[in-house]
């Protein structure tokens, strides 16, 4: 909005409330930082004394760890180790628990992925020197995190609880590998999940709903299905690999699953791309969109689905057709490589997905590099059970929702179904 705008608003609802003189405008971004408004209020002072932020209200038992962003994929983190963590992870392993000392929106990547693991997750501002924690690093204890408080409560070896790649029923998902076509956009729908990956059928659904205006989707969309994965993977050499991977009995916890599943990886990435399927790629963007940057994004059939989400498990890149510097298969062989990553392949794992049945689609549009906003949309109320709403999670410029900085709050709100008197 402007801030003509912004100011026309704050001044309507000032006459209409009665505590107009305790309203005040919340200063987050650079358009808000100049309106004629007295009564502001930055973030920080926002949340100046707020401490404590329940993510996911629940218990859960663990060994308590501490552990520094930067380190939670190389220091050895286990399944059923509660983690607290000093600031915002950009991964997050299969862990028991989350103590994070950063406040968190509702639709960050640590909120999504603790609600749909089931595990108790918090933030605390003090927790990394916290010493009721601090006096129980290395100990087996349950964390219950409650609306307005948490508990810590050492246990014995008896009590200690943990249900390892049990936790949840085995979300089931289908592979289709007989389609050879790249559909446009208008083409896609979500009967197509099996054949393109849930993200682009659901991109094909979102460009047909029908508001007063028509949804604004990106141009020049398109999708790569699994047939041209499955064929790369399968001449790459990573296909054998995958196989044997697999064939290991608690492939879960074995030492090696980390290697293994890095050379499947190189195996993919060095790999030469289909010629012809690579020259239909980057004709087809250069007809609908000119020689241009455009975003390789992952649709799986391991996302976005019901009874798993997949929150940021996998990878997205950017590539210029016909060009040297930024090619085009360069980004879809990493995008197609990161099926394989480990903490993906844990969270399936967590999840009873059959890793023989994942496969990695690709949605192509055109790329943004000037974002005016960053947002994600969750058709759900977050914040009142058994009601109807949709929540949105939204950030000024380029600054992620899913992954924000430490110290940024993303702005959110909930859209709520309107019905007239009759």
């Amino acid at each position: 909005s402007s801030i003509e705008q912004i100011v026309y608003l704050f001044n309507q609802i000032k006459k209409h409330v009665f505590f107009n003189e305790k309203l005040f405008l919340l200063e987050n971004n650079k358009n808000t930082r100049k309106t004629s408004i007295k009564n502001v209020i930055d973030v920080q002072a926002l949340y100046l004394n707020q401490s404590y932020q329940p993510l996911n209200k629940t218990n859960g038992f663990g060994r308590l760890v501490f552990c520094d962003k930067d380190s939670v994929m190389t220091l050895g983190i286990n399944p059923m180790d509660i983690l607290v963590v000093n600031g915002s992870p950009n991964v997050l392993p299969v862990v028991s628990g989350i103590i994070t000392t950063d406040l968190q929106g509702p639709l960050s990547h640590i909120t999504l992925l603790g609600i749909n693991r089931g595990i108790p997750i918090m933030s605390l501002k003090n927790a990394w020197d916290n010493k009721i924690l601090r006096s129980n690093i290395n100990k087996k204890i349950e964390l219950t995190v409650n609306q307005d408080s948490f508990k810590i409560r050492r246990v014995g070896d008896g009590e200690f609880k943990y249900e390892e790649g049990n936790r949840f029923n085995k979300v089931k998902i289908k592979k289709d590998l007989n389609f050879m076509m790249l559909p446009d956009v208008e083409d896609m729908n979500v009967k197509m999940i099996s054949k393109i990956g849930a993200k682009a059928s659901y991109f094909g659904l979102l460009s047909k709903i029908d508001f007063e205006q028509k949804a604004f989707t990106p141009a020049g969309g398109f999708a790569i299905p699994f047939y041209y994965y499955d064929e790369h993977v399968r001449l790459s050499g990573a296909g054998e690999l995958i196989d044997s991977l697999l064939s290991l009995k608690n492939v879960f916890a074995l030492s090696e699953k980390k290697s293994l599943l890095e050379i499947i990886r190189i195996k993919i990435r060095s790999h030469s791309v289909n010629k012809n399927l690579m020259n239909e790629i980057d004709t087809r963007i250069v007809a609908k969109l000119g020689r241009t940057k455009v975003r390789f994004r992952s649709s799986t059939n391991a996302e976005d689905i019901r009874g798993f989400n997949g929150a940021g498990l996998y990878t997205s890149k950017s590539g210029i057709p016909f060009s040297k510097k930024k090619p085009t298969d360069e980004a879809l062989k990493k995008v197609w490589a990161s099926l394989w990553s480990e903490r993906a392949f844990d969270e399936r794992t967590l999840f009873g997905i059959a890793q023989e049945d994942v496969a990695m689609g690709v949605l192509v549009h055109e790329a943004f590099p000037n974002e005016e906003a960053n947002g994600v949309v969750l058709t759900k109320n977050l914040y009142r059970d058994n009601y109807p709403g949709i929540t949105v999670s939204v950030q000024v410029g380029e600054v992620s929702v899913v992954t924000p900085e430490s110290g940024v709050i993303n702005d959110h709100f909930l859209c709520l179904l309107y019905t007239s008197p009759s």
